[in-house]
């Protein structure tokens, strides 16, 4: 009859749209499964690329402090370098100047001794 075809019909439609709702909601389901995925292995990249950059900077701040240790190791051995040309010239120089005095003290005492020989003879 014509009203068991209808009632047919409209179980057959009430039947598609709840296989629709169905497949609409698995769909979603996995869709929000992929996204979460994804969300999850794009916060490992991240997290990765943060612990890659924290190693590069501790990388950096080694160097650094490495190249700074070897600058002051360096500007210490100037130091000491500088410090020892200094007392090499010095002691040069406290070893030459009586060689260079003896000569101006030998002249001064000549002088000194001209003058008092001079000084008696107007004397008498």
């Amino acid at each position: 009859s014509e009203e068991e075809e209808e009632e047919e019909a409209k179980r057959e439609q009430e039947d598609q749209e709840r296989k629709n709702r169905e497949r609409a909601e698995l769909e979603a389901c996995q869709a929000a499964e992929i996204t979460a995925a994804r969300k999850k292995h794009e916060a490992r990249i991240r997290e990765s690329e943060k612990q890659e950059e924290a190693a590069k900077m501790q990388r950096a701040a080694v160097e650094a402090a490495a190249k700074e240790e070897e600058e002051r190791e360096a500007r210490l051995k100037l130091e000491v370098e500088k410090r020892e040309r200094e007392e090499f010239t010095l002691k040069a120089r406290a070893q030459a100047e009586p060689v260079e005095l003896k000569p101006r003290r030998e002249a001064e005492s000549a002088a000194v001794e001209r003058v008092r020989i001079e000084e008696e003879e107007e004397e008498e």
